[in-house]
């Protein structure tokens, strides 16, 4: 039997929906993220997709989106710090405009697709390395498995890296993963695969009441 584990980027939150960089700033979900949540974890018990354990990042976004999951799954999610989205510095709460204007230079590189820690933060490379071990050791623990991990739009692009390894560099070819999508990876025969890429089909048609998108 392989291993499966399904990477579940976190449901959107209200920085999400502005478009203000969020890193490890513990932002919480929005109504609208929290029914995102609910409409996968609605999906898993239709397929009744079982997982053998949930894993998460330990930022509230992340957790709230996995305490979902884990009500219908009856699984308590388990904290992985290692699995917090890319350290963004002093980006943190910036829209585009604002960290080009303040961070001409460093904007700068990184739109040239250099790997350059942001914001005094993390490189892509620096967190390649944290989640890829954190995703390492779970695989590990759950060997012939299916296991979920709720995490961040950085975090699967850099171990998506890893399992098609190619350089982290090429990050940016990935492109952007989705709020309450779910990306599967499975292992055998002594290498991953990617099953599924950046599925969001259990949010088709999905639009959060007017109300809910002003709060």
């Amino acid at each position: 039997m392989p291993t499966i584990i399904a990477l579940i980027r976190h449901g959107e939150t209200e920085w999400n929906r502005t478009s203000r960089w969020q890193g490890h700033t513990d932002i919480p979900l929005s109504a609208a993220g929290i029914l995102q949540a609910r409409c996968l974890s609605s999906r898993f018990e239709a397929e009744t997709t079982k997982f053998h354990a949930l894993y998460s990042s330990d930022l509230r976004r992340a957790m709230q989106t996995a305490e979902v999951l884990g009500l219908v799954q009856g699984l308590r999610p388990n904290p992985v710090k290692e699995l917090r989205e890319l350290d963004v510095g002093k980006w943190s709460g910036l829209y585009d405009h604002e960290v080009a204007a303040r961070f001409p230079e460093e904007w700068r590189r990184v739109r040239a697709d250099e790997d350059i820690p942001r914001g005094g933060g993390e490189s892509m490379a620096n967190l390649y390395t944290r989640a890829g071990s954190a995703f390492e050791a779970i695989a590990a623990r759950h060997q012939d498995e299916k296991v979920g991990i709720v995490t961040h739009n950085g975090v699967i692009r850099a171990l998506l890296v890893r399992i098609r390894e190619m350089a982290i560099n090429d990050c940016n070819d990935i492109g952007a993963i989705q709020n309450c999508s779910m990306t599967v990876v499975k292992h055998a025969a002594g290498k991953w695969e990617v099953e599924r890429f950046n599925d969001t089909t259990h949010l088709e048609g999905f639009t959060p009441p007017p109300d809910m998108l002003a709060l």
